[in-house]
């Protein structure tokens, strides 16, 4: 059985719908709910750091960090992603639209990249500029994925040169996200699919659905990259060549 070894973190209102380590000691973890608060809290106390607290109009329904902790991106329930600096206190607003919701966000590890899904359906590649604090949808950000209903979860495998994306359609893609093209489906579960993540080394893809099922495939990402090369009309430059294994079409 588990054991609880630290105390529980108490303080939000309502429920709390998201939570996440912060890099890369895991001495702080962030939480979010329906409360509309994003909070870091002293992860061995429980006690809340006080500075480190941020209010939104929404709930918050998702937290991500960057790998060294220094960024969070927030997604919340009134179509807005922020990316909050935990050093320099300054924050990124990404709007994906008033009427949907941000159901889940990632950031990419180089800081250049942030990733968002939502209520309408979309899986969005956000380019990211450390100078500028806010940003266009159609102008700042590009269409990866579309799924049929809400897009709930995304995860990006550990190489970031995939995507995976579940929805409301029942459905999980995997998509190439150098070239944009999908290169996986996942389907025949006929139910909302809640989330979805890649393992640690990017072999295996755990998802959890509606009806309370966990399944966990099998994905081959060296497979799925070749895939992508026989997609791709452009040709490959020698980096990705050696970086992805690819033996033909190399110049």
């Amino acid at each position: 059985s588990l054991t609880l070894r630290l105390p529980p973190i108490k303080g939000q209102q309502g429920p709390i719908y998201t939570a996440a380590f912060r890099p890369p000691a895991g001495e702080q973890i962030a939480t979010g709910g329906s409360d509309g608060s994003a909070q870091l809290w002293n992860s061995r106390t429980g006690e809340p750091i006080v500075e480190d607290y941020w209010h939104l109009s929404t709930a918050v329904n998702s937290i991500d960090f960057n790998n060294d902790g220094t960024r969070m991106i927030v997604g919340s329930a009134d179509g807005v992603s922020h990316i909050v600096n935990l050093v320099s206190r300054e924050v990124i607003t990404l709007p994906i639209a008033v009427s949907d919701v941000v159901y889940d966000a990632v950031l990419g590890s180089d800081d250049r990249d942030a990733f968002t899904a939502s209520s309408d359906g979309a899986v969005r590649r956000w380019q990211i500029d450390a100078a500028r604090s806010s940003y266009q949808r159609d102008i700042d950000s590009y269409l990866i994925e579309q799924h049929q209903g809400a897009a709930y979860s995304i995860d990006l495998d550990p190489s970031e040169n995939l995507i995976a994306s579940s929805g409301d359609d029942g459905k999980v893609y995997i998509c190439d996200i150098r070239t944009g093209k999908r290169v996986g489906t996942l389907s025949g579960m006929n139910v909302p699919i809640m989330s979805v993540r890649f393992s640690p080394d990017g072999q295996f893809l755990a998802t959890g659905d509606d009806n309370g099922i966990v399944r966990i495939y099998y994905v081959r990402s060296d497979d799925l990259f070749k895939l992508a090369a026989l997609r791709t009309t452009r040709e490959f430059t020698p980096d990705e060549c050696e970086q992805y294994d690819i033996q033909t079409e190399c110049h």
